[in-house]
């Protein structure tokens, strides 16, 4: 028997209407499900609520419900109907026609769910690639038709303050700067047998290619970090180090960690990033687990209670949401690092994506290549980003990544990963 669907509704009793969601105002709430109206009770010396102590009441009734109520539940009648002709093998191919149509979807009958839907179903949940792709929105994307280009970077003219009157003006000039770029491209290659296509019931094509772009997304964010590594070192403003260092849980007290005041370190190198650059610094990417000391900081709690474990993601920055300050945290980002880009200079090169499709004939297999022209550019590293090292206490600075090499490698799956079956 199939289960009947359920429904959270709100009863209005001004309209005298019971609506679909948990909203207060009818305006915000769902479409109607069921209309009421007054149903007055004959006075009578028998009725017990006109009788002395007992207030005259107004019930309401049923009067009506919306059409799509009455068509779902109308559709739940005919699939049992169908299935009770069907049991006793007198139904027409007409009628299985129309079965076979109004089990499909899952949610008018989830006893019977459309083969097509358990397809769907199985493809998103075995050994599935989870791709992040949170670094490159600190990132300006740039489509780029060509794979060379340059990105002009601006200056300032100079500023005359308190001009007697009479006095010529001191003519100053504005500088452009030119970046130069020239996208390279990431290969990809999904080389599967012809014969195992042809017997599969799942195409494994699809899924590869799927698990391919999700493997070409993580490569981006690696890009993006690598080229965030040349961002040059903060040095004006540093962590403490030793004992109750930036986020050191030693200091046993009623304040755990309040005297490495971490939120201040944060606000200070953006505050001095801005007075020497006119530069605001928008996004900190860090490691969740460093995110994770300062949350517990006793003052980017804001003095009141302790923080839920955050992972990785995109949030407001503790302690500096007011600047609209962004905290992108990734397992990627080297552990003890902090990684500063203002909201202009960090530029996201995204060029074409081309599919080729070919066959090789003496391994009897299609053999398909992927190529993505991506690149990550910094356009002036010191005026548009920095770095800081966090000086946890007890914690080593992991290494940045800075080649290719290491890109290829953190991408890389064990080799037992899938887990085969041959013919027995």
């Amino acid at each position: 028997m199939a289960r009947e669907k359920t429904y959270s509704g709100s009863y209005y009793p001004r309209t005298r209407q019971l609506r679909e969601g948990n909203e207060t105002d009818i305006k915000d709430s769902g479409e109607r499900l069921f209309s009421f109206q007054p149903s007055t009770y004959i006075k009578s010396a028998s009725d017990p609520r006109i009788a002395p102590g007992h207030p005259y009441t107004t019930d309401v009734h049923l009067s009506g419900a919306s059409p799509n109520m009455i068509n779902f539940r109308a559709t739940q009648v005919e699939i049992e109907r169908l299935k009770e002709e069907g049991q006793y093998g007198d139904m027409s191919a007409a009628k299985w026609n129309r079965m076979n149509m109004l089990t499909r979807s899952a949610a008018l009958n989830d006893s019977a769910i459309h083969q097509i839907t358990i397809v769907q179903f199985v493809q998103q949940l075995i050994g599935r690639i989870n791709s992040l792709n949170v670094i490159n929105k600190a990132f300006m994307r740039i489509p780029s038709d060509n794979l060379r280009g340059k990105i002009p970077e601006g200056g300032a003219p100079g500023v005359t303050v308190q001009v007697s009157r009479l006095q010529e003006p001191t003519i100053t000039h504005t500088d452009f700067g030119q970046t130069e770029y020239r996208i390279k491209r990431n290969d990809m290659h999904l080389y599967i047998s012809r014969e195992d296509r042809m017997e599969a019931t799942l195409d494994p094509l699809s899924f590869s290619a799927m698990q391919g772009n999700q493997l070409l997304m993580q490569v981006r964010d690696l890009m993006a970090l690598q080229a965030l590594s040349f961002s040059p070192e903060n040095t004006e403003t540093t962590f403490p180090t030793g004992t109750n260092s930036i986020a050191s849980s030693g200091n046993m007290s009623v304040f755990p960690r309040a005297q490495a005041d971490s939120s201040q370190i944060f606000q200070e190198i953006v505050n001095n990033h801005w007075l020497k650059y006119r530069n605001v610094l928008r996004y900190i990417i860090m490691n969740p687990l460093d995110y994770r000391y300062h949350e517990t900081n006793y003052y980017s709690r804001n003095k009141t209670a302790a923080n839920p474990v955050s992972g990785w993601g995109i949030r407001p920055f503790l302690g500096l949401e007011t600047w609209g300050t962004t905290a992108i945290l990734t397992p990627w980002a080297p552990r003890n690092r902090a990684y500063f880009v203002g909201d202009q200079g960090a530029y996201e090169l995204d060029g074409p994506k081309v599919v080729d499709s070919e066959y090789d004939a003496e391994k009897f297999a299609d053999y398909f290549p992927v190529r993505d022209f991506v690149g990550y550019l910094l356009v002036n590293p010191k005026r548009f980003t920095t770095k800081a090292t966090l000086n946890i206490e007890g914690l080593t600075t992991g290494p940045e990544i800075t080649t290719n090499d290491q890109i290829q490698r953190l991408v890389e799956l064990p080799d037992d990963l899938v887990d085969k079956n041959d013919d027995a």
